[in-house]
């Protein structure tokens, strides 16, 4: 099956088509080559403001246009695990191609995810290439980490209410490979209290960037002296698009610099 996709999606092809409806995907098409490619993204993605992308916005990530795709006749459509099931029985009724990407729930699934774009799109190589190199040095990343003593993290994804990284989730894992806690690795599900971070007191707090918001929660936890992080001034922003749409070779980047934020900051 791979071969013959490899046969019919090859880079040279300018004919492809192609429609994606995750951002994390359309970073993963652009890195392998294919940003030309792309004549339909949603208004996340990086290239909706991009005014020489050809790509044409399709809706957001849950409110997606199918008319508007149909127009665009891509030879492939790539959505992901979240993507109302409804937009895509649709897509396929119309006899479009729609390829799914599962939601990523780990670094593994990251890795995996861009070699499966890689097949579907004829870029086995390339794609094997730069997921090898990533692995190697994620490698690194983990030994340059462990002569560290294990610290408190405590990562805030949304306020109002407080929402944060549970078990099962990539974040976790990120923040296991740099020799981090994650106060919420036993949750199941990420909305916390204020009560919660304070009992469980993280040495180091960092926040998905959400402009004015997140300086607004950096204010509200240092009100509490109490704990570590705010004691020690160790309260840091990562970049939402960053952490929020990973691909690689970015991903293993941010995953070294969130290390630095927790160990040596």
């Amino acid at each position: 099956m791979v071969a013959l996709l490899v046969i019919f999606y090859s880079k040279s092809s300018y004919a492809l088509r192609i429609v994606s409806l995750t951002p994390s995907i359309t970073k993963q098409l652009i890195s392998l080559g294919f940003k030309d490619n792309i004549v339909g993204c949603t208004s996340y993605c990086p290239l909706a403001n991009d005014k020489k992308s050809r790509a044409q916005i399709v809706g957001s990530i849950m409110d997606i246009n199918v008319e508007a795709i149909v127009r665009l006749k891509p030879d492939v459509v790539f959505a992901n695990s979240l993507t109302n099931i409804k937009t895509v029985n649709k897509l396929k009724n119309l006899n479009l191609r729609v390829e799914i990407i599962d939601y990523h729930k780990s670094i593994d699934d990251i890795l995996h995810s861009f070699i499966k774009v890689g097949q579907i799109t004829g870029m086995v190589e390339e794609a094997g290439k730069i997921v090898d190199i990533s692995k190697n040095k994620l490698e690194k990343i983990k030994n340059k980490y462990k002569k560290y003593q294990k610290t408190k993290v405590f990562f805030v994804l949304g306020v109002n209410p407080l929402f944060t990284a549970p078990n099962g989730t990539y974040i976790d894992d990120i923040i296991s490979t740099v020799n981090g806690i994650n106060i919420a690795k036993k949750l199941n599900f990420g909305m916390v209290s204020k009560e919660f971070v304070l009992k469980n007191d993280p040495e180091v707090i960092l926040i998905m960037d959400m402009g004015i918001a997140s300086q607004e929660v950096i204010k509200e936890f240092k009100r509490y002296r109490s704990i570590t992080a705010v004691k020690n001034n160790r309260l840091y922003t990562v970049n939402a698009d960053r952490l929020g749409s990973p691909t690689l070779p970015d991903l293993i980047d941010l995953i070294d610099e969130i290390g630095i934020m927790v160990h040596e900051r």
